[in-house]
């Protein structure tokens, strides 16, 4: 085995690496809850600082581009996704609850941010095997959410307690492939400046055009974590179910079906057509996000969540395929694709939790609630996805725009042709 490949299967891990990061602290949304009697609003703050850190880091990548050093970023991000998880199963038993839960989201909301900048530019260097892309590789990402849902709950129904050990297990990952990393070949970082057009003729520089590619990613992140950050939560409160009855209808259903989405889509690799593709997604999703709020079971509602995760499965991975497809992409542009979706990814989970924290006792949640024959909490969440579906509309009509201009025969592929 090429030393190169050891490379690629760290980066495979890596993105388990940040599914911990991501999806392991929903899954104790109740615990802290009844545990600290932390609201839904700080519950939203939570996310709402993973994303919001993720973006800060995100800007400054893009801004420092090709002056980064991928090797010390890359062994930064999983030391402090490590140091994150551990002072999360210790230091809301030391210190203030809340101000504890906060020092460890944003020690491994750095790490996942970093990781996230620089995983992309070091995967797609790496010679590979013709068609894995960046679908196959979040492929990962998912596989890794569901063994983080399936263990961590299982361990929950043992004891709720164990959830502060939970997280210190977890930081095993991102402790072995910080030293790793130390060892393993890293490609060179790459300008979008200093490739010419000989090198690849279909890849041009970036420039007004690909803001259309960040619309996208931002619809991606809000659509993809719109969902995942609130299914355990929607599961535990729509029906009424034990936490591990909860993880495993709600996250981990979702998990399964974003992983399979994304497997099966990886492994067909260039046989797919990423403009259409995307575009089925998007109209998937919005179906599914407007099913999750107007089913009048709670196990169908429960059934469009989990669905929701085959269609949102390759809104994020395709559409870096789709920019790849058409830019020069190295540290700058990768930094700044991931900047629109941890935007997307802030946008959707929180406006979710405020919409319903601010339709909670309001006459039209009343109304509701009665028509669905379902709490008046469940029904304020269902308001929540109802409204934010907007985000996979939005993403149609931009892919719809994106395949005018890119993609169309006949039409300039330049960014000068996108007005």
């Amino acid at each position: 085995m090429k030393k190169t490949q050891y490379t690629e299967i760290a980066c495979y891990l890596s993105y388990v690496t940040q599914a911990i990061n991501l999806n392991l602290i929903p899954l104790f949304f109740v615990i802290f809850q009844n545990d600290y009697e932390i609201s839904t609003t700080k519950l939203s703050a939570i996310i709402f600082i993973t994303f919001f850190l993720q973006i800060a880091i995100d800007s400054f990548i893009a801004y420092l581009g090709e002056r980064v050093n991928l090797r010390f970023i890359i062994i930064l991000s999983h030391a402090t996704s490590a140091a994150g998880l551990i002072s999360l199963g210790l230091l809301p038993g030391m210190i203030d609850p809340f101000s504890g839960i906060i020092v460890s989201v944003v020690l491994y909301s750095v790490g996942s941010a970093l990781l996230e900048v620089v995983i992309n530019p070091i995967f797609d260097r790496l010679p590979k095997k013709d068609g894995v892309g960046f679908v196959f590789a979040h492929s990962f990402y998912c596989w890794g959410q569901m063994g983080v849902i399936l263990i961590s709950s299982l361990l929950l129904a043992i004891s709720n307690g164990a959830w502060k050990f939970i997280p210190i297990c977890w930081a095993v990952l991102p402790t072995a492939l910080m030293i790793l990393f130390f060892f393993l070949p890293i490609p060179e970082n790459v300008s979008e400046n200093t490739v010419s057009a000989d090198e690849n003729p279909k890849h041009k520089r970036l420039g007004r055009g690909f803001l259309l590619f960040i619309v996208v990613m931002i619809c991606a992140g809000a659509a993809e974590q719109g969902v995942a950050q609130w299914a355990s939560y929607f599961a535990e409160k729509g029906l009424g179910s034990a936490k591990l009855l909860g993880n495993l209808l709600g996250p981990c259903l979702f998990a399964f079906f974003m992983a399979i989405g994304r497997t099966l889509m990886g492994i067909m690799g260039n046989k797919i057509n990423l403009q259409k593709i995307l575009t089925v997604s998007a109209v998937l999703s919005s179906v599914c996000y407007l099913a999750i709020a107007f089913l009048p079971s709670p196990f169908l509602s429960l059934a469009a969540c989990a669905l929701s995760g085959f269609a949102v499965s390759i809104m994020w991975p395709a559409s870096l395929d789709l920019a790849s497809s058409a830019f020069v992409c190295g540290t700058t542009a990768f930094s700044l694709l991931s900047l629109a979706g941890d935007i997307g990814c802030t946008l959707g989970p929180s406006a979710n939790g405020l919409i319903s924290d601010m339709l909670t006792g309001t006459p039209i949640t009343e109304f509701f609630a009665d028509i669905l024959n379902i709490s008046p909490d469940q029904a304020a969440l269902r308001l929540g996805f109802a409204i934010t579906s907007v985000f996979s509309v939005i993403m149609i009509f931009t892919l719809i725009r994106i395949s005018k201009v890119f993609f169309t025969k006949g039409k300039a592929t330049d960014l000068e042709g996108a007005k």
